[in-house]
């Protein structure tokens, strides 16, 4: 397995993680949930340089430029995530912020899983 497969299973374990701290809720929720995005932000900077360096990917740019796209909506999307849920509003809300993880977490399984297959017969 390659460091962009090890990334993006580190992206996704950041995923569950803060699933569980939202369902768990208690103390410190905001404090966990911000250290939560602030790993699955560097691990989306970190996934990006990746993709650049990849040689399996220098010798596929359509597979380069799919996953490249994919990675691109999975970062719009927890952004849009991020920006609607304030910390505040997590404290005020936070069954329906565990539904959006939920969701999110969804997607970014099926996005993983995708660059998985694609990756694996790539040399």
């Amino acid at each position: 397995m390659g460091e962009i497969e090890t990334i993006l299973d580190r992206i996704m374990a950041c995923g569950i993680d803060a699933e569980a701290i939202a369902s768990a809720r208690g103390e410190q929720l905001s404090r966990r949930l911000l250290e939560m995005r602030v790993v699955y932000n560097d691990q989306s900077a970190r996934l990006l340089r990746a993709v650049q360096e990849d040689g399996r990917l220098k010798r596929n740019p359509e597979v380069a430029a799919e996953l490249q796209a994919q990675i691109g909506q999975m970062r719009a999307q927890m952004a849009r995530m991020q920006a609607k849920w304030r910390m505040h509003e997590i404290e005020a809300n936070p069954a329906a912020y565990l539904a959006e993880i939920k969701e999110l977490n969804i997607k970014n399984r099926a996005m993983r899983d995708w660059a998985k297959a694609a990756l694996a017969p790539l040399r």
